[in-house]
């Protein structure tokens, strides 16, 4: 009898251990397609609508900045397009809506639009070293090696040690 009782215990350790492990692996592949199918779905419509009515309802130029500062962080380039387009409308003297939005022109791949709104900023403050960074960007994304370097020269002044 005492044998009986032995095998019955490791009986029941190997099903507990059964057990665990096809929860263990049933967890990971549940897991596994879930995140598959979720990673998949685009971000929703219904969210960029409404941001998109806030950016066109926007009366105040820091406002809208700052919303493009979030969408630009979240590497959401088209809603930060919109936020400093707005905020370059709202107050055509503010020189880091200028930036920004040429800055994200060059990442949604309008690289004349980010040179307009670069050389606005130029013109607003002709010696901040980011505008220059990014002229000497856009220039070469447009194959103008010339005004690259001069730009590249300009953030040089600008930044060295003095």
């Amino acid at each position: 009898m005492a044998k009986i009782n032995i095998s019955k215990r490791y009986l029941l350790i190997a099903i507990a251990i059964a057990l665990i492990v096809f929860a263990y692996f049933g967890t990971i592949q549940i897991g596994s397609y879930y995140y598959s199918h979720f990673s998949s779905l685009k971000p929703s419509t219904v969210f960029e609508d409404q941001y998109k009515e806030k950016i066109a309802a926007e009366t105040d130029a820091a406002k809208a900045g700052r919303l493009g500062m979030v969408f630009l962080k979240t590497d959401q380039n088209e809603l930060a397009y919109l936020a400093f387009n707005k905020a370059t409308a709202l107050d055509a003297n503010w020189r880091d809506a200028w930036v920004w939005k040429g800055y994200v022109e060059l990442k949604i791949d309008k690289p004349k639009d980010a040179l307009a709104s670069l050389k606005n900023a130029e013109k607003l403050d002709p010696v901040y070293a980011f505008t220059y960074q990014l002229l000497a960007k856009t220039y070469e994304t447009l194959g103008n090696k010339t005004a690259a370097a001069a730009a590249n020269e300009k953030l040089s002044y600008l930044t060295e040690d003095k």
